[in-house]
């Protein structure tokens, strides 16, 4: 009789945690989708945000739209290459991105780093 009782609350307990799980579950996905249409609409204003620069750049800059592609790609390339590179640390010897200052480990300055464009500052 006991042990039937043990198993019953055995299953009763597991029953409980799965449904606490499954609720977890659904209010976790509910903020993830939250959040996946926020970045959306942050994604969709920086388009607006872009197009409209390079409206006002092309209007009054001698650029063609084919220049302008030529070296947006050229940048992405860049930037894509220099993900992959890395500058040794003399304090911490921890390798580092070739695009920061300083240290993502220790915070100390790196000795050969060379801003590439005004946002690797």
């Amino acid at each position: 009789m006991i042990d039937s009782f043990d198993a019953n609350h055995a299953d009763t307990s597991q029953i409980l945690e799965a449904q606490k799980t499954s609720r977890d579950a659904k209010r976790s996905a509910g903020e993830n989708q939250f959040r996946i249409e926020e970045l959306e609409k942050k994604c969709e204003r920086l388009a607006e945000i872009t197009e409209t620069l390079w409206s006002i750049i092309s209007n009054h800059l001698p650029v063609s739209d084919e220049s302008f592609q030529h070296k947006l790609l050229a940048t992405v390339d860049l930037r894509e290459s220099r993900k992959t590179q890395k500058l040794l640390c003399t304090h911490c010897s921890q390798r580092s991105s070739i695009g920061k200052p300083n240290c993502i480990y220790c915070g100390y300055e790196l000795r050969d780093f060379k801003p590439q464009s005004v946002f690797d500052i």
